[in-house]
Parts: C-alpha cells; sequence; structure tokens
C-alpha cells in the first residue's frame, strides 16, 4: 500500500450507546426454560446516549477512547479521573459534532498516533 506501514493506518469509528437499553435491546443475553410460561425481561426505558469514539490501527494497537455525554456543559468530575488522555465532552444530544470531533483529533488521536 505505497510503502505506508500498517501501524499508520487508522480507522475512527463511534457508537451510540443508550443508557439503560433504551427501547432497543441491551444486548444481554436471558436464558428460560422451553416450558417457562413467564418470558419477560424487566428493562430501563431511559434514553440518554452515550457516544463512545473509538479508533484502532491496521497493526491492532488501539488508542484511548473518547466520551461524549448528553447534557449542558457541565462535566461530572469522576469522569475525568480514569485516565488524562481520554477526552469527556458534552452535547445537547450526546452526539458527535465537528468541533468535538476535531478535538479528539487534536487531543487523542495525534499525540497518540
Amino acid at each position: 500500500m505505497l510503502g505506508v506501514k500498517w501501524k499508520n493506518v487508522y480507522n475512527m469509528d463511534e457508537k451510540g450507546l443508550q443508557i439503560g437499553g433504551g427501547r432497543k435491546s441491551t444486548g444481554e443475553k436471558y436464558l428460560f426454560g422451553r416450558l417457562d410460561p413467564s418470558k419477560y425481561k424487566s428493562r430501563d426505558a431511559n434514553l440518554e446516549l452515550v457516544t463512545i469514539i473509538e479508533c484502532v490501527s491496521a497493526d491492532g494497537v488501539a488508542l484511548v477512547p473518547g466520551f461524549v455525554f448528553q447534557g449542558g456543559s457541565s462535566l461530572e468530575v469522576e469522569w475525568l479521573e480514569v485516565d488524562d488522555r481520554i477526552i469527556v465532552s458534552t452535547s445537547p444530544n450526546g452526539w458527535t459534532d465537528d468541533e468535538i470531533c476535531l478535538n479528539w483529533f487534536k487531543s487523542t488521536f495525534i499525540p497518540q498516533a
């Protein structure tokens, strides 16, 4: 591939997750007996979104993720105490936008890549 080393080829993506499972399944598996008439599960109706920004190089090295929480401009102190390299942001809907992505690129991708 034009002499570019695999460690210098990256894929970045984002994944939105609803806290509490929301309207769709949480991915948890439940086992029921075939003859059990009460086949149901409880689920939280919380629709709050958290977006995770992830990036991995073609040789398998993962950068630390970024997180975008739904809310205003205030961040919980605990969110920032895990790893100094992790970017934590908020947006009104929990999605990334141009400004958040540029901040992630400058603060996470460039220093780690």
